[in-house]
């Protein structure tokens, strides 16, 4: 028997994943109950503590009441075991926790449903699938809270909600709209669980009984509703407080569960990277727009891959061979991440420094991307055509090519313009254009990493000063790329044009060939001794899952 100490449940059945609230209330001063039995069975997710004082005929009585929410560890019949508060205990209670499916769609109320539904078609690991959630209520809601399910997926909301009002069998409904982009991890038989959607109702009463306080006796909020009712107040209107007095019904209504088969990469055995997407593009900027190239001097190149309806993660790490005739060096990568009503657009920058080695024509390599479809099923090759680009300076004596005076790149037919990606120009404009912040935006810039020799610009020009003291070009070429990495772009114009001095005196004509001098050549170059970074890579890649490998040609 309990010994001063009351225990009683908002409910006696709940679904697995929901919470409920056990209420343990004393009439007498006490100390605070001991809740640690309850971590058997149940998670305590918070605690709140409420005092009441009545006089009745003169008489004062006072309780104290603790509300406590828990949330079940497990499905069963579970027991909440006695409770101790001081002196006093409290009876034994047993809650029925059931799978979710096993639950009613609604509980606490009527008129109220919601569905989840998604999109029809092949669905892909990683692949962003919409989700929408439905809520259709022939009542008004006082408050509503809609709780997604977890597993092995992801699930991001999506824009606002939509409100509208249809008519059925001559009753109003109001129908609000959720949308989600779900993301399975992992391939198979994917369960979807139930949405939950947990709030309340005005309840059919209109007013607060006088006896519907939780803790037990009279309601002072009610009581306060019938003096003001007697003071004259007219119907409608009988507190100041007006709602905030109401009572409200709780209620939870839940959706059907989804079950979808998540395809694997279609082409695993013959690529190991899966790009899924709406669609794929690659695109180029020129820094200035309409260069001018000269033997060793630098320009640079912007390259950028863009992909809708997926995540920088998934996009690849692009490495850059030296064509002939020029060198290519890697500068920064950034991502971008852009949510838009058309899905999450992804963008990878690879920011590149072209260092022509002769005069001529040269030309730089196709670029492709391959990536997956998820439209059509299909697998498809993004691509940046080869371009020439025609360099003032010395041209080699096999070149028959001649040099134009001034070079432009070669305009492809996918120019650097608004990307279409499924999108309008607007949304382009939107996700990536300067002055327009439609959409929530979270930029993530990766930095290059290290190599397993970590130095500063004082040990680098170290080491190009005992390359040149022995005339060990190779050594002195290593070290002025490993000094590139460290500098600021003013120094790194120097540095290029010194990397091209040597390019130029490795390519000459063997009859031709002079040495250079190294120790000459380090004193050209105008080079701040400290440095704060370390030492870089030419290349830089992001942290990846284990799915993607590290470099993609």
């Amino acid at each position: 028997m309990a010994a001063g100490l009351s225990a009683q449940v908002n409910t006696g059945q709940v679904a697995q994943g929901d919470s409920f609230q056990l209420v343990l209330t004393a009439k007498q001063a006490t100390a605070a109950p001991d809740l640690s039995p309850l971590s058997q069975n149940f998670d305590v997710l918070g605690t709140s503590q409420s005092s009441q004082t009545q006089i009745i005929n003169g008489q004062r009585s006072q309780s104290v009441s603790w509300i406590v929410t828990l949330a079940p560890q497990s499905t069963g019949a579970l027991t909440i075991p006695a409770i101790h508060a001081g002196a006093l205990s409290s009876d034994p209670l047993q809650v029925q926790v059931l799978d979710a499916s096993q639950m009613p769609k609604l509980q606490g109320t009527t008129g109220i449903s919601l569905s989840a539904t998604i999109d029809q078609g092949d669905h892909y690991q990683f692949q962003e699938i919409p989700l929408t959630v439905r809520i259709e209520t022939a009542q008004p809601l006082q408050s509503a809270e809609l709780i997604a399910p977890t597993g092995d997926f992801e699930l991001t909301q999506t824009g606002q909600d939509r409100q509208s009002r249809i008519t059925r069998n001559g009753q109003p409904i109001t129908v609000i709209e959720r949308d989600y982009l779900l993301r399975p991890d992992t391939t198979g038989g994917l369960t979807i669980p139930a949405f939950t959607l947990k709030g309340t109702v005005p309840d059919g009463a209109g007013r607060r009984s006088a006896v519907s306080s939780p803790f037990g006796g009279r309601d002072p909020f009610a009581m306060m509703d019938q003096m003001m009712a007697r003071m004259g107040r007219p119907g409608g209107m009988t507190s100041p407080f007006g709602s905030m007095f109401q009572s409200g019904k709780p209620f939870v209504a839940r959706s059907d569960a989804l079950t979808l088969d998540v395809l694997a990469n279609p082409n695993a055995g013959t690529s190991d990277w899966f790009l899924p997407a709406k669609a794929v593009e690659l695109h180029e900027v020129w820094q200035p727009e309409t260069p001018s190239f000269r033997e060793g001097e630098a320009v640079t190149r912007k390259i950028s891959v863009l992909a809708l309806g997926a995540r920088p993660e998934q996009l690849p790490n692009l490495s850059f061979a030296d064509p002939d005739g020029a060198r290519i060096y890697m500068d920064t990568v950034d991502t971008d991440m852009v949510e838009t009503p058309e899905g999450t657009v992804a963008r990878r920058d690879f920011s590149l420094s072209v260092v022509p080695t002769r005069g001529g024509q040269v030309t730089l390599p196709e670029i492709a991307v391959d990536w997956l479809d998820t439209a059509s099923g299909e697998t498809k090759v993004a691509t940046l055509p080869a371009q020439t680009i025609s360099v003032e300076g010395t041209v080699p004596a096999a070149a028959t090519q001649s040099v134009a005076p001034r070079a432009v790149p070669t305009q492809s037919a996918q120019s650097y313009g608004p990307v279409s990606l499924g999108l309008s120009g607007l949304a382009f404009l939107a996700a990536f254009g300067t002055g327009l912040v439609l959409f929530r935006r979270r930029r993530r810039t990766s930095r290059p990493v290290d190599i397993n020799s970590r130095r500063d610009k004082a040990h680098v020009l170290k080491t190009l000063r005992n390359a040149a003291s022995a005339s060990d070009q190779s050594a002195f070429y290593q070290g002025l790329l490993e000094l590139r990495a460290l500098s600021d772009p003013q120094e790194r114009t120097q540095i290029d044009t010194a990397l091209a001095q040597l390019d130029r005196a490795a390519y000459a004509p063997e009859q031709s060939h002079v040495s250079t001098d190294l120790r000459k050549l380090l004193k050209t170059l105008s080079v701040r001794r400290s440095s704060k970074g370390g030492l870089f890579r030419r290349t830089s890649t992001d942290t990846l899952p284990a799915l993607y490998p590290r470099n993609v040609t």
